[in-house]
């Protein structure tokens, strides 16, 4: 899967290692981020606070895990990564990429439809409708297109639906690159249905209508933070992990619809 990703993301990874050089000969401390695109909107809010509050700016880039996980690998530039999903970072680790890391908050996937939900569905196993256009994230560009596969998997054998997650790819009319671009043609009628993240849906809320997925086979997915160890910034990198956790940060990121998660849980170093 990370080499497919280091082939879809080439292109991304050539254009931005120019503005990267040049954010790093830039005098003053700056601290670049990898970001997930689905968590934009509260992480550069967080970037802002904790820029005026500290005089450290906070640089991203936004695109799938896997693109960010191939432009670390080939920039091995960079100070912070926030996939969204563990087994990106997971990936990372394995590669001895990651310095130390914390889960700061939580996806929730959901079932997105047109506003007023035309086409009545219901559950997933609507996906398989031939009346019903859906379209997901793609599996080796996005977090949500990989939880979705699982999420499918998991739902075929809980059901005894013998190869559900080939049927519902199979029948696929768009896969998006970006979990952001599912919500938006949700929005815009271009598909029936799809799957996107609690915080997507919360955002076009007024625009859509949301589905929650059956728990006995919905996967939710941890946001983790981690730090990269040829970043040279790392008591900088971990103040801003420290920020991003904090009670402010939890406030900043339930604001926008993700869930969010106790101090105690699940770390890492």
């Amino acid at each position: 899967m990370i080499r497919r990703a280091v082939f879809l993301c080439f292109i991304i990874v050539s254009l931005l290692l120019t503005p990267l050089s040049l954010a790093q000969r830039e005098k003053g401390t700056k601290l670049f981020v990898y970001c997930g695109a689905a968590i934009s909107q509260p992480m550069l809010e967080l970037g802002k606070e904790f820029e005026k509050r500290y005089n450290i700016k906070i640089e991203y880039t936004f695109a799938g895990s896997p693109c960010l996980l191939s432009q670390i690998i080939f920039t091995k530039s960079g100070d912070l990564y926030m996939p969204g999903e563990q087994w990106y970072m997971d990936q990372a680790i394995d590669k001895e990429l990651i310095n130390s890391w914390k889960v700061v908050a939580l996806f929730v996937p959901v079932i997105a439809v047109q506003k007023g939900n035309p086409k009545k569905v219901k559950s997933i196993l609507d996906f398989l409708r031939k009346d019903v256009k859906i379209g997901l994230g793609n599996k080796d560009a996005c977090a949500i297109g990989h939880i979705s596969d699982e999420i499918f998997k998991k739902a075929g054998k809980i059901l005894k639906k013998n190869g559900l997650a080939d049927k519902i790819w199979k029948k696929t009319a768009y896969m998006a690159m970006q979990e952001p671009e599912l919500g938006n043609s949700i929005k815009l009628k271009q598909l029936d249905a799809t799957i996107i993240w609690n915080a997507t849906a919360h955002r076009i809320k007024d625009s859509i209508d949301i589905i929650p997925i059956d728990p006995k086979y919905r996967i939710d997915s941890p946001i983790p933070l981690g730090i990269l160890k040829f970043s040279k910034h790392i008591d900088e990198a971990e103040k801003f992990l420290n920020f991003v956790l904090s009670p402010e940060g939890k406030k900043v990121f339930a604001k926008h619809g993700f869930a969010t998660l106790n101090n105690n849980d699940k770390k890492k170093k």
